[in-house]
């Protein structure tokens, strides 16, 4: 289509156009014939839509996407609770490295004079302003309400009974009718004797841990206090843990934390899990840290444990 300028016809000047304006004529064509063309296209393909291939395609990219992103998210969100536990952990130990100076160096008593409860948990919030929502691990949260708390776990007290296991929390009813909800345990030997068996063990004075930094005082765990020895046997599974006679290390031998953590139902203590599911634990010296399963023994767990 040709564009005709009012007073120059078709040739302007007969055939004496200047070269500028037959330039800038030329420029106008090819503007209006581009805009025309652009026009059509996009007219068109409103028209037409998508094709079924074209839809497919971005289905199929979505997909790939969501399977490349989703692993990460879910390793963050892993990550996350990870750093909340810890956090937890350490705050309980920094809060008994306070009771033993403040009782110069008289580890706490398995009883609290004030309320008769056996459970470290109220001398800890009362006395050092810890908070209630760190008792429970975030893999193992707290179950409201109260009354809805069903824990899996057939090897404490039954199924319904009080223990946790690696993703649910314990449950326990003090002397004075507190109920309290938990993750986490106290190393029992880090109390002053009771008068219970295997005196010899418990450590009673802060100067009778030979190593603080690898003596556990706090660890995640499906009861409340645990009472680890060396001759203690592994649990046969390390979901719900095991409950012996002795509350050995079977109460803090859980796969709460790492890779394969919290596997639901009977999940076999095999050599794999050991080396990749993780526990943490709050050290007498006031740290915190991750520790595989197949590494608990290492740790200084009572005043005899061996060199």
């Amino acid at each position: 289509m040709a564009i005709v300028v009012e007073g120059l016809g078709s040739g302007g000047w007969g055939e004496a156009q200047p070269p500028i304006l037959r330039r800038r004529i030329k420029s106008l064509q090819n503007t209006y014939m581009n805009t025309h063309s652009a026009i059509w296209v996009i007219q068109n393909r409103r028209l037409r839509g998508f094709t079924l291939i074209e839809l497919l395609v971005v289905i199929a990219i979505i997909a790939i996407l969501a399977a490349l992103l989703l692993p990460a998210l879910s390793a963050a969100k892993r990550k996350a609770k990870e750093t909340q536990c810890m956090n937890n952990i350490k705050q309980y130990a920094l809060a008994n490295t306070m009771y033993n100076g403040d009782s110069k160096g008289v580890l706490m008593s398995a009883q609290d004079p004030l309320t008769g409860s056996g459970l470290w948990i109220g001398r800890m919030e009362t006395n050092y302003n810890l908070k209630t929502a760190s008792r429970c691990c975030p893999s193992a949260p707290e179950i409201t309400p109260a009354s809805a708390w069903n824990s899996p776990n057939t090897q404490v007290g039954g199924t319904g009974g009080y223990g946790g296991t690696a993703d649910y929390p314990w449950n326990s009813l003090n002397a004075i009718g507190q109920l309290f909800q938990g993750g986490y345990a106290m190393n029992g030997w880090c109390l002053t004797a009771d008068g219970g068996t295997i005196v010899a063990n418990y450590f009673n004075k802060d100067i009778s841990i030979r190593n603080p930094a690898a003596t556990p005082c706090f660890s995640d765990a499906i009861m409340f206090r645990s009472y680890c020895q060396s001759a203690d046997p592994f649990p046969p599974n390390v979901y719900q843990g095991e409950d012996l006679a002795n509350s050995g290390i079977g109460r803090v031998c859980i796969a709460r934390h790492g890779v394969g953590a919290a596997p639901k139902g009977n999940q076999p203590a095999n050599s794999g899990i050991y080396n990749s599911a993780r526990i943490f634990v709050g050290l007498a010296d006031g740290h915190a840290e991750s520790s595989k399963l197949n590494n608990l023994k290492n740790y200084y767990w009572n005043a005899t444990w061996p060199n």
